[in-house]
């Protein structure tokens, strides 16, 4: 009489208990590694955005090296026009901008630039440069130079 006797457990395979096991880790590892992407893809393009707004700033600095000391623009004195207010004994100027830091009716940027006359000292002026990502995809970016 032949004897019936059990596989051994090598040629049995896994139990569904084992796969479902298993299944779950790499399900729960697959999840951390989609969302590790999404946060680097996020950094990214926040990373971008900041790098086009602080070459906003530099070219606006820029602008302010190159005018000549009586340039309305960057004045400590509103010219009655409506682009200007005072603030606290500061003129503030702001207008939209592209990714250029050109002027443009509606831009992506918003620069925001502050005259304020005497600081650090008498005949010089401090200007203080706001870039904002008119989307607010990420956080203000401000510069300050000193002209005479």
């Amino acid at each position: 009489m032949a004897c019936r006797c059990r596989e051994p457990l090598a040629v049995r395979g896994y139990s569904i208990i084992e796969v479902l096991g298993a299944a779950t880790i790499f399900i729960v590892g697959l999840a951390g590694l989609t969302q590790g992407l999404a946060t680097l893809r996020t950094a990214d393009a926040r990373a971008d955005r900041l790098a086009i707004m602080s070459q906003i700033a530099l070219t606006w600095v820029d602008r302010t090296a190159r005018a000549d000391p009586g340039t309305p623009l960057f004045s400590a004195v509103c010219d009655g026009g409506g682009a200007c207010d005072v603030v606290e004994g500061a003129a503030r100027r702001s207008c939209s901008v592209d990714e250029t830091g050109e002027p443009v009716s509606e831009g992506g940027f918003v620069v925001t630039w502050h005259v304020i006359p005497d600081v650090p000292r008498a005949g010089v002026r401090r200007i203080d440069f706001q870039v904002v990502d008119a989307n607010g995809l990420s956080s203000p970016f401000v510069v300050q130079t000193h002209v005479r």
